[in-house]
């Protein structure tokens, strides 16, 4: 609440304004020096263009942005400043019952986002637009959020490393270990990363590296030359990965902390870390498999089912395992380094 951020139309911008210092400031849009064009998606906001944009409401870390003469409702991550298109493209009559990036909303202008979805404002019509951006949470316990809703279990066999997510060009493993010494139970402790012919791998007691070498904080890596894949470290404890449906925070937060006492009466503290993982799918066409990936494909809220995902995966818990961090040999990968 200490800005505010409105739609500065005729200059084709979206502007913040900082109410403790009075400045002023461009957030999205610009590109042109003109605007009143189209810029395509998964760019940074600054690099952008609108077309009149109107309706501007701030909900849960992402800006909603009526593009009016666009005819499409943009959203912007604040966390990564990404936009996306999350519905519409030319001007037609309205429909109902399609998704959101296929329905065509004319000359949009009012919009306010609640949990029920998002209703927007046009020329002759109030619409209604499901939450299309999905925020899902992997858990280091873990538990395991689908995309259509629902939660279920997936309890990994301690020093086992599961697939995750997989697609044609990217592929997510993770390791699970055991919660503390002597107790039952595992969470995930490292994450393994393909993405085309790179890697990335982030530990559960710090270290993040890519192709092998430490990644620098506040550095953003590309990893193909349109620059839809990266990676960049905020700090040791928290990672953002971006591909061109989803986009991945990885934290580090301390599970438990306890005092051990050594045989010279010397004590010490342990703390033991676990990932919080929170999944942004911006398209409803992504192709892709693993445990939480292939959630992705189902239309209707899942009912959980069993400890290791039963009625939700497809097969069972054992066929994705996998060798290791960076091994793309599983029964349902979709990775190719091709």
């Amino acid at each position: 609440y200490q800005r505010r951020v409105h739609g500065d139309s005729s200059n084709h911008r979206i502007r913040r304004i900082s109410f403790s210092t009075g400045t002023i400031e461009s957030v999205a849009g610009g590109k042109y020096l003109y605007g009143g064009t189209y810029s395509s998606d998964n760019t940074l906001a600054t690099n952008s263009d609108f077309n009149y944009p109107t309706g501007v409401f701030l909900f849960r870390e992402l800006l909603w942005v009526t593009d009016s003469t666009n005819n499409r409702v943009r959203v912007i991550d604040t966390f990564t400043w990404i936009i996306q298109t999350a519905g519409g493209g030319t001007a037609t009559n309205y429909v109902s019952d399609v998704e959101a990036t296929s329905v065509k909303i004319l000359d949009p202008n009012g919009i306010y986002v609640d949990n029920s979805g998002i209703w927007i404002g046009s020329k002759y019509y109030v619409h209604k637009m499901g939450l299309l951006i999905r925020k899902v949470w992997v858990l280091g316990d873990p538990h395991f959020s689908s995309f259509s809703g629902g939660q279920y279990e997936v309890v990994g066999e301690i020093g086992k490393i599961y697939n995750i997510l997989s697609t044609r060009h990217f592929q997510w493993n993770a390791e699970f270990v055991s919660r503390r010494e002597g107790r039952k139970g595992s969470y995930i402790g490292a994450c393994g990363f393909l993405i085309f012919n790179h890697t990335v791998e982030i530990f559960q007691y710090g270290g993040c590296y890519v192709d092998k070498k430490p990644l620098i904080t506040f550095h953003k890596t590309y990893f193909d030359p349109n620059h839809l894949y990266w990676i960049i470290s905020y700090n040791r404890h928290s990672y953002a990965l971006q591909l061109p449906c989803y986009l991945i925070y990885i934290i580090r937060t301390v599970k438990a902390s306890y005092v051990m006492v050594t045989s010279q009466n010397r004590r010490s503290t342990i703390k033991r870390y676990h990932f919080n993982i929170v999944i942004r799918r911006y398209r409803q066409n992504c192709l892709s498999h693993g445990l939480l990936g292939q959630t992705s494909q189902l239309r209707y809220p899942v009912v959980p089912g069993g400890h290791n995902g039963e009625g939700i995966i497809q097969g069972h818990l054992s066929d994705y395992i996998v060798k290791g961090l960076l091994d793309h040999n599983g029964i349902f990968s979709l990775y190719s380094k091709v």
